[in-house]
């Protein structure tokens, strides 16, 4: 079995339809925005995508989307394939990287990445907090760069 091997998106431009077939085959996807493929960090094996994060741009920040791996990925390359990712966004002069959890195992993920809790009064979307929407019981989480 070949080595795990992260790569950045934007220096290989030959990774990203993996990366969007690999999206495509995720069933609780319901339709991939490729063009948040280019800000992203995949981790491939041999000739396969196993794993890919990438974020949107608001702003001074970056709101994580698409963090998927394979469940038997060791956690050093996943916190690999997250500092890439952190290399990505200081090279863009992003503040920090945001996650939304809406559940303790994405949650406990992003606080072992270094991520903190922050008050959803502080997170707006569209320029109002998250009470009353779909966010409203999440956990906001800020990795400051």
């Amino acid at each position: 079995m070949q080595e795990l091997e992260v790569i950045v998106v934007e220096q290989d431009s030959n990774i990203a339809n993996k990366i969007i077939t690999f999206l495509k085959s995720i069933d609780t996807i319901a339709s991939v925005e490729e063009n948040l493929i280019t800000n992203g960090v995949a981790l491939k094996q041999e000739e396969d995508i196993v794993g890919f994060i990438t974020y949107e741009e608001y702003s001074e920040y970056g709101l994580i989307r698409y963090f998927i791996f394979q469940k038997q990925i060791a956690l050093g390359k996943v916190i690999e394939m997250f500092d890439s990712l952190c290399d990505v966004a200081r090279l863009r002069e992003l503040a920090g990287l945001i996650s939304i959890g809406k559940n303790q195992e994405v949650i406990d993920l992003f606080e072992s990445l270094g991520f903190n809790k922050i008050d959803k009064e502080n997170f707006l979307v569209g320029g109002k907090t998250v009470y009353g929407t779909d966010l409203e019981n999440a956990t906001i989480l800020l990795h400051k760069l």
